[in-house]
């Protein structure tokens, strides 16, 4: 005879199953490429530039860096700057009067320039913690005797490089600073006795903090189509067919097939156009197409079906930022 209290457990544990799975495993998300705006918006609305060596150790090289970044930067494939060549242009003397005066022959909107304030790096040593094997078993593939696992303070040597870029933009003809920022970086490297490979050059692990420079002034200044994870919303109470169609949907979406799952879930869209989950989906559809007036409009219908919703007011916010940028013509 099945003891009463074990059906009770089971048909309780069946009832909460859903909630439970999905607070466990958390949200289905796929990947989506999406519009990032740039975070200094009057920077970023001037296009048409040129930058100027910048002056300090490292100051060529670290302008033709931005250069690089600046002129491959795209948006959905179109490129959101034009860069004009500057150096035959650039005065010998970077006072403002010059550069204007400068970026005024070469008809830009504005003129970047700067200079390399720090570039060194340095050592130190440290004793770490480790186990260390006093005895190998066997040489060719290193395991170490039974009991010769020991701890022992083995030494360790640090190297930290220093990276400092100040970058200033002057729009032409105003002459205003738009932008001026200075940004420190620093990156370190440890290695340590018995560790495999070699401690790097101090010029290398500067270099990497002049990556992490190059980065944020991006991020500053210059919109760009990133790949992120977005949630993707379950349909709720459909037809029986439907739900397996909407599910295989969301399958595609997972795998990056946003085409094979746009068309299914749009084959819906008349049939359940109250249908939370399918208005949000066909919304990141239509940011997937690049039709971002559209997804603005799903999200917002989707807004108005939910008393709140996390994914959905983030995806709000995205396609705002979004079509900001479009407005500026990229």
């Amino acid at each position: 005879m099945i003891n009463k209290t074990y059906c009770a457990l089971a048909l309780a544990m069946l009832v909460v199953a859903p909630q439970a799975s999905a607070s466990i495993f958390g949200p289905t998300k796929a990947p989506l490429e999406v519009v990032v705006q740039a975070q200094h918006q009057r920077a970023s609305e001037l296009t048409r530039i040129a930058v100027f060596d910048f002056t300090g150790q490292d100051g060529v090289s670290f302008s033709n860096a931005l250069r690089d970044q600046l002129s491959s930067a795209r948006v959905r494939g179109e490129p959101t700057k034009t860069l004009l060549t500057s150096q035959m242009l650039q005065p010998s003397e970077q006072t403002i009067p010059k550069i204007l005066e400068a970026g005024k022959q070469m008809d830009v909107e504005a003129i970047y320039h700067g200079s390399v304030d720090v570039v060194n790096w340095e050592t130190t040593r440290t004793t770490e913690e480790r186990n260390v094997c006093t005895k190998i078993r066997n040489k060719y593939f290193g395991s170490c005797e039974e009991g010769y696992m020991k701890k022992q303070n083995v030494r360790c040597d640090v190297i930290t490089g220093h990276y400092q870029a100040t970058l200033t933009i002057l729009a032409v003809p105003s002459g205003d600073t738009v932008y001026t920022r200075q940004i420190p970086k620093s990156q370190s490297f440890k290695y340590c006795q018995g560790d495999k490979g070699a401690l790097p050059g101090g010029g290398a692990v500067a270099a990497a903090a002049r990556t992490d420079v190059l980065a944020e002034f991006v991020g500053d200044l210059i919109p760009r189509t990133e790949t992120i994870k977005v949630e993707l919303k379950k349909s709720g109470r459909i037809d029986k067919n439907d739900s397996k169609v909407f599910k295989d949907a969301i399958k595609a979406a997972k795998a990056g097939r946003w085409d094979k799952a746009c068309g299914r879930w749009g084959a819906m869209e008349e049939k359940y156009d109250t249908n939370i989950g399918l208005v949000y989906n066909l919304g990141l559809c239509a940011e997937y197409l690049g039709d971002l007036d559209r997804a603005l409009t799903l999200y917002q219908k989707a807004d108005s079906l939910v008393i709140d919703d996390d994914a959905i007011n983030a995806a709000i916010s995205r396609v705002n930022g979004a079509r900001s940028v479009a407005n500026l013509g990229m």
